[in-house]
């Protein structure tokens, strides 16, 4: 199955990868940018990257491999991307902060986000978005959807509600929490997520678009 570690930029996914990746065991872990991230890279570009992880992904789950990719994809573009229905199940995890550490944290990378600029103020309202689309799929679809990938088949969940059980994103707030903590609670999502794909009441799986 695919786990997915989502959320804007400095929430902490980098962080924990590694530590995630030694952590648990028969899953794959993968940045998204592994890929490759064009000057410049578009929404339309993300989806096409997600759809070329999801054909990967795909191929993983035929040897019995699952697979944990860490990025910004939210939820709603992985679910409409054409590959998705082709996953045998799909989990969900949103790493968030508060605003302020986010900034703190961007002013301290190498090419530092400056307080108060519009580069920062963009940012945090991608963040305020995703905390917002990870529990409601009818809050602001046109933010993904406005010159999106033709090829997105949006019309699997656009007309979902808050409180459907398919939508089953986690989130998980990073703001003060230490990195081990973080990665235990990210270790027993996965272990209570592939127990219920093999019982059969994980929500997204067999034909979750119907």
């Amino acid at each position: 199955m695919l786990f997915v570690l989502t959320g804007s930029s400095a929430a902490g996914k980098s962080a924990v990868l590694p530590a995630l990746a030694a952590r648990v065991e028969s899953v794959e872990t993968h940045d998204f940018d592994e890929l490759g991230v064009p000057r410049g890279a578009s929404r339309q570009w993300r989806q096409e990257a997600t759809e070329e992880w999801t054909k990967r992904v795909v191929a993983s789950h035929a040897d019995g491999r699952d697979t944990l990719i860490a990025g910004q994809t939210p939820i709603g573009e992985w679910l409409a991307v054409p590959s998705a229905t082709e996953l045998d199940g799909v989990a969900v995890c949103l790493l968030d902060v508060s605003d302020r550490i986010r900034a703190e944290r961007l002013s301290r990378r190498s090419a530092g986000i400056a307080p108060g600029s519009t580069e920062l103020g963009h940012l945090l309202a991608w963040a305020s978005w995703h905390r917002s689309h990870a529990t409601d799929p009818q809050c602001r679809q046109d933010v993904i959807r406005h010159g999106g990938w033709e090829r997105m088949s949006w019309q699997r969940w656009e007309h979902w509600e808050r409180g459907d059980r398919r939508w089953d994103v986690l989130t998980l707030d990073t703001s003060i929490a230490p990195i081990d903590e973080t990665v235990e609670q990210l270790a027993h999502w996965i272990a209570e997520r592939r127990s219920s794909h093999r019982e059969g009441t994980l929500a997204l799986s067999g034909r979750w678009w119907t």
